[in-house]
């Protein structure tokens, strides 16, 4: 019996504790309902116990006026939240706070949670970001601060491949100064100083990692290079072989420079031009004969006489190969081929060959040459001068040709269209053509009766050179 009393007086006893605590739960379900749980703080903020409206109004924090200087060892920067494309996002920061700890029912099993995870309960602002001006600000503010290392390089100086050091330099780490500037952000106030030591960094490309290059490229320069041709022997000199080597080192200041990408080349253009000032006291020059073709009167103005060359793209491409394999020690045998010369006709009116046609406006004739031999000629009518229709005197081309066509003269203005049956235009509208309504060719009636400007031929004549001239024949008209 007293054992039943005591039971029930435990258990009455644990009902009243049941009560109590369900009353005080209620009771701060009740209190905090809308309000953050105690404890909970935003950006060094304690907003336990208020309320959202409450929480703004302590957080009434203007971004315009939050100010940020960076500190980048010696540089100093002022930035706003502008420059930084950052602004706080202050709903997005209250929602996340407000939310912690909201795990159960339970006011009291919430608010121990949070008082036993007192780190988990310190909020820090969220912001939005504009990625693009943040990461250009960040990325300029660092290039200005930065002292970069400078790569090692290889200089040619004085005949020699010669290392320029590298030198250290002082850089920023971009990712340490993008999370110092939210952390600080972070912070909730108004100014803010956010400090950053550069660290010093080696370059990329050291001093000793160029050593074996500059070794090889002075093994090419102190190896010889010789051209030898007919009992005479021609050394290339230290500083012009020097100059035919052209290192390639990596960018200054480059930081992502690959090793790999250092190296040298041959200077293909350099090899020439030396073996051309070897060619030029070897070479025995070609004296081409000189004969002048006109009025069907061909004659010889200096006769002609063979050269001698060496083969200069031969040992160019044989030293250059040899040298980018990277051989130090070549000779070249030069040999002298003959070199024919050429019959240069009419040098001054610039023809280019013995073959060609001739037209005389003042004589009206015409002369067709083969190899520098006069094979045909003709009387001729050009256009009429005193008219206001003369041919035009120089060097010319055939650039086209036809049979049984038609010429007009509406696209100049002209109302003349004749059958032709041989037209061979030269320049421009202007061309050798049969001309069946004339019954006379040569003399000076042209001045006033002749063409339009076209040289007209009898019909054998046009036919003779129609079959005879390809495209491309010059016409010389003097």
């Amino acid at each position: 019996m007293e054992a039943l009393k005591k039971h029930k007086k435990i258990g009455i006893t644990l009902l009243s504790i049941g009560v109590f605590v369900l009353l005080i739960n209620t009771g701060l379900q009740f209190y905090l309902e809308g309000k953050f749980l105690p404890g909970v703080s935003l950006g060094g903020y304690q907003l336990g116990g208020i309320s959202m409206a409450e929480a703004r109004d302590k957080l009434d924090l203007d971004s315009d006026q939050i100010e940020l200087t960076l500190k980048l060892g010696d540089k100093e920067y002022q930035l706003g939240m502008e420059d930084l494309g950052a602004s706080i996002d202050l709903e997005t920061s209250l929602d996340l706070a407000y939310q912690y700890g909201r795990h159960t029912q339970f006011a009291l099993l919430n608010i121990s949670n949070v008082m036993l995870d007192n780190a988990e309960s310190e909020f820090n602002f969220s912001y939005y970001f504009d990625q693009d001006k943040f990461d250009k600000v960040t990325d300029q503010v660092i290039a200005e601060s930065a002292e970069k290392p400078q790569n090692a390089q290889i200089a040619m100086e004085g005949g020699q491949a010669v290392v320029v050091e590298d030198l250290p330099g002082k850089l920023i780490d971009l990712s340490v100064l993008k999370r110092e500037i939210v952390s600080a952000l972070n912070s909730g106030k108004q100014s803010i100083v956010v400090e950053v030591d550069p660290v010093t960094t080696e370059a990329k490309v050291r001093s000793k990692d160029l050593i074996t290059t500059k070794n090889k490229i002075n093994e090419l320069i102190a190896g010889k290079v010789d051209i030898e041709s007919g009992g005479r022997v021609f050394v290339a000199d230290q500083v012009s072989k020097a100059g035919w080597i052209t290192p390639i080192n990596p960018g200054l200041d480059d930081y992502q420079a690959e090793l790999e990408s250092v190296g040298f080349e041959i200077n293909h253009q350099a090899v020439a031009d030396w073996v051309a000032s070897v060619a030029s006291q070897v070479d025995i020059p070609v004296q081409n004969k000189q004969v002048t073709a006109a009025g069907g009167v061909t004659n010889v103005i200096s006769e002609g006489q063979n050269g001698q060359s060496i083969d200069q793209l031969s040992l160019v491409d044989k030293i250059y190969g040899q040298l980018s394999e990277g051989q130090s020690n070549i000779i070249a045998n030069a040999y002298l081929v003959e070199v024919p010369f050429q019959v240069v006709y009419n040098q001054i009116a610039g023809i280019e060959s013995g073959t060609f046609i001739e037209v005389s406006l003042d004589q009206q004739h015409l002369w067709v040459y083969e190899n520098g031999n006069m094979i045909y000629d003709s009387a001729v009518t050009s256009g009429a001068t005193g008219a206001g229709f003369p041919t035009n005197r120089g060097l010319f081309r055939i650039y086209y040709k036809t049979t049984n066509t038609r010429l007009s003269g509406a696209p100049y203005g002209w109302s003349y269209d004749v059958p032709v049956d041989y037209w061979m235009p030269f320049d421009g509208g202007i061309g050798l053509h049969d001309a069946e309504w004339r019954t006379q060719f040569g003399g000076p009636d042209y001045y006033y009766g002749g063409s339009h400007g076209c040289v007209n031929l009898p019909d054998d004549t046009a036919a003779f050179i129609y079959n005879w001239a390809s495209v491309g024949t010059q016409v010389w008209v003097r």
